[in-house]
């Protein structure tokens, strides 16, 4: 049944989604064809792949979920931080260059840079989160195990193996902390996933102190022309989707908290 449920999920998700939701807006018109239905269907099809497609709209999303400022390794210090948590994102499978072993997907190495950076400016160690995606696979927080040590030396603390969602990450992170007497620990996301990790977070007895990084409020550059904001770009649509998949995934935890 969770297996179903999961299944009927990612589905959904990518129906409604860009460049899913835009697509059937496109299908619905032209099976319309030119009755009023079928214009609204294309035109608004159109429309929502315009400005899904545009650096505008992705900053207005950045900006809804850039909640939290950014906190360097002084903070940290300060604020006696005793670990890193690292929430996963993802993999990248069969890489021939590697054996056709995983690696760790384009955002999570993002949040491993970012984690890494901290870690040598602080001391800290470092925390992985997050299970296998499916049962065949080898835990998410393995792989970015493997990656830290093979390619920066770095050893981690532990790896949380088990969880499949946000809301699990932080409660079993969390289980896994409290045996090592960990109680302040940072939390490394992207600035857009940190909502939804922290309203997580808070279920947890523990003190996690939200450490974001990509967040959206950067000054546009003096050379950058105006108008280069409102051109389609394919890497603006791809970026989207992650931005609207928070904002929805915020909203269902926040009715559900």
């Amino acid at each position: 049944m969770i297996e179903l449920l999961d299944f009927l999920r990612q589905n959904l998700k990518l129906a409604i989604l860009p460049p899913g939701g835009i697509i059937l807006l496109l299908l619905l018109g032209h099976l319309f064809g030119r009755r009023f239905l079928g214009s609204l269907f294309s035109w608004s099809g159109l429309l929502a792949l315009y400005l899904f497609s545009i650096p505008v709209t992705s900053n207005w999303l950045g900006q809804q979920q850039t909640q939290y400022p950014a906190v360097s390794g002084e903070q940290l210090q300060a604020r006696d931080a005793q670990a890193i948590l690292v929430l996963t994102a993802g993999q990248e499978e069969h890489n021939p260059e590697l054996g056709g072993a995983a690696r760790p997907n384009a955002l999570g190495l993002q949040r491993l840079s970012h984690a890494l950076r901290l870690h040598r400016e602080t001391g800290l160690p470092i925390v992985l989160s997050g299970g296998a995606m499916r049962e065949e696979d080898q835990p998410l927080a393995l792989i970015y195990a493997n990656w830290l040590e093979q390619l920066a030396g770095v050893e981690v603390l532990a790896t949380e193996e088990r969880s499949h969602n946000t809301r699990e990450n932080l409660e079993f992170s969390a289980e896994l902390l409290r045996e090592r007497q960990i109680e302040r620990v940072a939390l490394v996301t992207h600035a857009f996933h940190m909502p939804r990790a922290m309203l997580s977070a808070t279920a947890e007895d523990l003190d996690f102190i939200p450490t974001p990084f990509s967040l959206a409020d950067k000054p546009q550059a003096a050379d950058e022309p105006p108008w280069l904001r409102w051109t389609p770009q394919s890497s603006t649509l791809a970026h989207n989707y992650l931005l609207l998949h928070e904002l929805l995934g915020t909203f269902w935890y926040r009715v559900n908290h």
